[in-house]
């Protein structure tokens, strides 16, 4: 509404995408009769430049989360995971914090894709992601695919107790997990590698190798299990 005495001209356009309202800008002036046609059609073009600089804001901003998230699972790309790590694992140096790692590796995923299809594989693949999410995805931890059916989680404040207890709970979790798909219900399980920094005497180069032979070692070891490092 106009304010008495103070409010005498207004003129006013949309923002909006697609038929999509977006917002107002509305300009208002004390004195009468300060706006022309060409104002209005000079405020709607400004409006209409607007626009388009919101919408290749949102295209960029789109991009961006595309170039660094898995687009089955939603976590975070492996690039993006090393790049983090790096950071991680020096402000863990510098604040003499711990660390934990966790590999996962979805357990004879082959079978699963050659038995029941690759559209099941992918479900599977969403659902172990969709748990990592739950039980691991407090804030400033790290959630990684790091390729095919492996997941990486890297955990802040975490000591080895925490982490061990954290990949159990993790791992009993996706045991009891099933997909339902056409009338079967499929169940399926993960081997998990885990460790801490810097407690475990590692340098974080090193951190992957060590927790990649660990996953391998519950592989060996029977499959469906947590092997920690040092164990």
């Amino acid at each position: 509404a106009f304010k008495e005495r103070e409010t005498h001209s207004v003129i006013a356009s949309p923002l909006s995408i697609a038929e999509r309202v977006l917002g107002v800008v509305r300009v208002e002036s004390k004195k009468t009769y300060s706006f022309s046609l060409d104002d209005s059609r000079l405020l709607r073009s400004v409006c209409d430049l607007g626009v388009v600089v919101l919408e290749r804001a949102n295209l960029l901003r789109n991009m961006k989360e595309l170039a660094i998230h898995d687009p089955l699972t939603g976590l975070f790309l492996r690039d993006y995971f090393f790049s983090r790590l790096k950071d991680e694992t020096h402000r863990a140096l510098s604040n003499h914090m711990q660390l934990g790692v966790l590999m996962v590796d979805v357990d004879d995923f082959k079978r699963i894709n050659d038995t029941h299809g690759h559209i099941v594989g992918d479900i599977v693949l969403k659902r172990v992601a969709k748990v990592l999410h739950e039980i691991v995805g407090e804030t400033g931890n790290i959630l990684c695919r790091f390729g095919g059916e492996e997941f990486l989680a890297l955990i802040v404040e975490c000591n080895r107790e925490r982490v061990v207890t954290i990949a159990e709970q993790l791992r009993c979790a996706i045991e009891e997990t099933v997909v339902s798909f056409r009338r079967k219900d499929i169940c399926f399980t993960v081997s998990i590698g885990a460790l801490t920094y810097p407690a475990d005497g590692l340098d974080a180069h090193g951190l992957l190798d060590v927790a990649d032979k660990l996953l391998y070692k519950a592989k060996r070891e029977g499959k469906n299990r947590v092997c920690l490092y040092g164990q």
